[in-house]
């Protein structure tokens, strides 16, 4: 996939966000490919009518059905980039719909959909079919991976005065506490009356809603809010998570094998029980351990992980 692995994106020196997105469909005549272009957005081209041109421009990709996968997924095993390329590009609207779910978290829209592709690529290189997996499932995956390795490496620039960090940190515990009494994930409705604070509050303070655009003011060629089109891409999404709660049953029956530290940190660094992940340092300061602790209690109990799936069914969660 020579030409979407283009895609991956840097910063300028002026700290502008700069990158590449699908301007043409692919057309298929035979097993021929026609030329996809790309647009790059750059400080001379403006970022959001580039990033507003590229939310319209996803719909031309048509979403797959579970056939069509199968096939798909089948002929890029054996090596056909048109199909890799199929695969992804019906998928780029759900990359969107995973990314904005992070906006507030010190990345702009636009690299968190970047990363969330670098995610899309990855899920298309290793989909096995013979699963049984909708691709779709699989890839959700591995864009949230994406989304969520970025927000921590990338966006610690957002400076949180230290009272909300410490509100954030007593969210986290009360929803590991939650799972672990419930055994089941908290909603903002339970969080808030375990800390006294108001759903709004805890809303707003794991997820902010500022976006870098307007996306009820972004139409799609048939005068549709782009916002429409994106809500039923979060259903669609929704629908996918339901998927994946199967592999998720069998990473909890793993985890509950591993010792109360190890368990406690795997849960709190993958965000397990809040679908939120948190670095090692937040970690330490929610379980009252040093960093290094930490990082030698994920480090083993990863091991740990990868030679109890004697099945290699979830070896690639385990990466």
């Amino acid at each position: 996939m020579q030409s979407l692995s283009k895609a991956k994106y840097s910063k300028t020196d002026q700290n502008f966000d700069q990158f590449q997105i699908l301007d043409s469909a692919v057309e298929i005549n035979g097993d021929s490919l026609e030329k996809t272009e790309f647009i790059n957005i750059t400080p001379e081209n403006n970022c959001d009518e580039a990033l507003s041109a590229y939310l319209k421009d996803m719909g031309r990709y048509a979403l797959l059905n579970k056939e069509e996968e199968q096939l798909l997924g089948k002929q890029a095993q054996q090596g056909s980039e048109l199909a890799k390329r199929r695969l992804a590009q019906a998928n780029l609207r759900l990359v969107v719909s995973i990314a904005k779910r992070f906006v507030g978290r010190g990345l702009a829209l636009g690299d968190l959909i970047q990363e969330g592709n670098l995610g899309l690529l990855k899920a298309v290189e290793k989909f096995d079919p013979e699963r049984g997996f909708r691709f779709s499932t699989y890839a959700t995956w591995w864009i949230r991976q994406g989304c969520s390795r970025a927000v921590q490496d990338k966006g610690h620039t957002i400076r949180i005065p230290v009272h909300m960090t410490e509100t954030v940190q007593k969210i986290h515990q009360a929803a590991h506490q939650y799972f672990i009494r419930e055994g089941r994930r908290a909603g903002s409705h339970e969080l808030a009356k375990e800390l006294g604070l108001t759903e709004g509050k805890i809303k707003s303070l794991l997820q902010s809603t500022q976006e870098p655009i307007s996306l009820d003011a972004t139409t799609t060629e048939d005068g549709d809010a782009l916002i429409d089109q994106l809500a039923d891409l979060d259903h669609l999404a929704t629908e996918e998570e339901a998927t994946i709660k199967l592999c998720k049953q069998d990473v909890e029956g793993l985890v509950a094998k591993l010792s109360t530290n190890e368990a406690n940190v795997i849960r709190l660094r993958y965000g397990l029980d809040t679908g939120v992940p948190l670095t090692a340092v937040k970690v330490a300061t929610v379980l009252g351990m040093t960093d290094d602790r930490v990082r030698q209690l994920e480090n083993r109990a990863l091991l740990k992980l990868r030679n109890m799936d004697s099945s290699g069914s979830l070896r690639d969660y385990l990466k």
